[in-house]
């Protein structure tokens, strides 16, 4: 079971965006994918139009099970955040022993930024994706997720980034490549081939709360999270 935590430092780097569609499209391709929201703002809940009153904090809190609060989406399983979040203290390493149902990839949404409950999530984890625009040179958040993952090996030995995805790549635009190759000159293999594109696709499926191979199967947009998915089966 591999579970890989979607996380930045900064927002804004498209971690929700990659959490839904990837794993949207890993359950496309038959795989038992569980999608976490691990952020204190409910950024996959809202991505997927989720109104419910049986949240992560139930499970964590022990006053639901698994079953009451896990909710199908669009062809994967799904843990929606809410209110409270924010000030949980608590360790979620402890859904290792709540997740009752067997998958293949657990993925979480993180927030950005440094929190305990950010903490806790990615010592539950086994690798970090982290996402990151092609409009701005990302050297120091990306560095600073490598600090905390660092920081984390010490409660989890077994945690290591797995990869970076440019998100909001512009192909019109010369400096999108110009970070593209700067990455992969830092970075090497770190760095997926695949480049989520801006895209109008995306932002349309983000407004009927779906993700995107949902909403127009053959776009751009979602033949690239097809090809992350692929990455992901391969790499991890």
């Amino acid at each position: 079971m591999k579970r890989i935590s979607i996380f930045s430092v900064k927002g804004g780097t498209g971690k929700t965006t990659t959490a839904v569609n990837l794993a949207a499209a890993l359950a496309q391709n038959g795989k038992r994918v569980l999608l976490i929201d691990l952020d204190p703002e409910h950024g996959a809940t809202l991505a997927l139009g989720i109104r419910t009153e049986r949240t992560l904090l139930d499970l964590l809190s022990g006053q639901a099970g698994f079953d009451q609060v896990c909710l199908k989406v669009w062809d994967f399983d799904f843990i929606p955040s809410g209110p409270g979040l924010m000030v949980w203290k608590e360790d979620v390493t402890t859904l290792k022993e709540r997740i009752t149902r067997r998958y293949d990839y657990i993925l979480a949404d993180h927030g950005p930024g440094v929190s305990p409950v950010s903490v806790s999530g990615l010592a539950f984890a086994n690798t970090v994706l982290i996402p990151t625009p092609g409009d701005y040179l990302p050297g120091l958040a990306i560095e600073r997720v490598f600090d905390v993952v660092k920081g984390v090996n010490k409660v989890n030995p077994g945690l290591r980034v797995g990869g970076i995805v440019l998100s909001q790549f512009d192909s019109r635009r010369s400096f999108s490549f110009q970070v593209e190759t700067t990455l992969r000159d830092e970075y090497g293999d770190l760095l997926f081939d695949t480049k989520i594109p801006v895209s109008v696709d995306l932002v349309t499926a983000s407004y009927q709360a779906k993700p995107v191979i949902f909403h127009r199967s053959g776009s751009p947009a979602s033949e690239a999270f097809k090809q992350l998915a692929r990455e992901i089966e391969g790499r991890f």
